[in-house]
């Protein structure tokens, strides 16, 4: 997917939301989207690591596996990165 980045009107502004898993992180952003867009803002709402990055053969490996030797730190944040 490519995001169309254009000028944006003032400077913006960068919301992270960090927590364990199942600690409703994705019920929180979804409520804080909603509410940033009824106010009229605009609102780009992204996950790390996505699914595709869930999916990849980097994950399996250290989850599945546990075999943290097999994998290349550098390698994992460029595809990461991606």
């Amino acid at each position: 997917m490519r995001l169309a980045f254009r000028p944006q009107p003032g400077p913006g502004a960068l919301i992270a939301v960090e927590g364990l898993d199942g600690s409703g992180k994705t019920t929180v952003v979804r409520g804080l989207a909603e509410h940033l867009a009824a106010a009229g803002a605009p609102v780009l709402a992204t996950k790390l690591p996505s699914p595709e990055m869930r999916a990849s053969r980097f994950f399996e490996v250290l989850r599945n596996q546990g075999r943290t030797d097999l994998v290349d730190p550098v390698a994992f944040e460029v595809a990461y990165m991606v």
